[in-house]
């Protein structure tokens, strides 16, 4: 538990990640779990899974830092959260806007080649380039190791290796179970792009 604005509320699990990292792997894996997510972006053919990113927080880019918690507990409110373990996928670009809520900081990761190639076959042309996966990674990086960042690979969830996950349900005080992310986890899924 934390204390924002003389509120005292569930500390949050913030995954953060540059777009095609598995960001929504890990977070429909907490989903599924029952973290909350409130209303989220519509599943399409690049993720059929669904997306789990909360299109309020999506949305919100506060210019003040210091009006940010009162911004997000607006948010919450408004999307009717009420109380237990909740979560947000947000761009990596705002980060340091979560700072305040002191959250379980969750990192996915994935190689620049990786990344880019994912963009290039896509049916929808991005403008990423490798400039812009380099700063990515940059503040992945800072959040690692400057804020006990818990870094995801999610080839090593594909391939079965859940010990990521376990450090997150830990440091979140959430039980794993693993036929949970065993039903979730389609390695069909987890490509290059189309």
């Amino acid at each position: 538990m934390i204390k924002i604005l003389n509120q005292t509320i569930h500390r949050p699990i913030i995954v953060v990640g540059f777009p095609r990292t598995g960001t929504s792997m890990v977070s429909g894996i907490l989903a599924g779990h029952g973290v909350w997510v409130g209303t989220c972006r519509k599943p399409d053919s690049y993720n059929p899974k669904g997306y789990f990113e909360n299109v309020y927080f999506a949305s919100l880019v506060c210019k003040d830092t210091k009006k940010f918690p009162y911004h997000a507990l607006s948010i919450l409110e408004r999307d009717r959260y009420t109380d237990g373990p909740w979560m947000v996928k947000h761009n990596i670009r705002w980060w340091v806007d979560w700072k305040p809520f002191k959250p379980v900081w969750v990192v996915t990761s994935r190689s620049t080649d990786a990344i880019l190639k994912s963009f290039n076959n896509m049916d929808r042309k991005d403008d990423i380039d490798l400039a812009m996966v380099k700063k990515a990674n940059n503040i992945s990086n800072r959040i690692i190791s400057n804020h006990n960042g818990i870094c995801i690979h999610p080839d090593r969830l594909i391939s079965g290796d859940y010990k990521g996950l376990e450090q997150i349900f830990n440091a979140a005080g959430i039980d794993f179970d693993r036929k949970i992310a065993d039903n979730f986890i389609h390695k069909g899924l987890w490509h290059f792009g189309k």
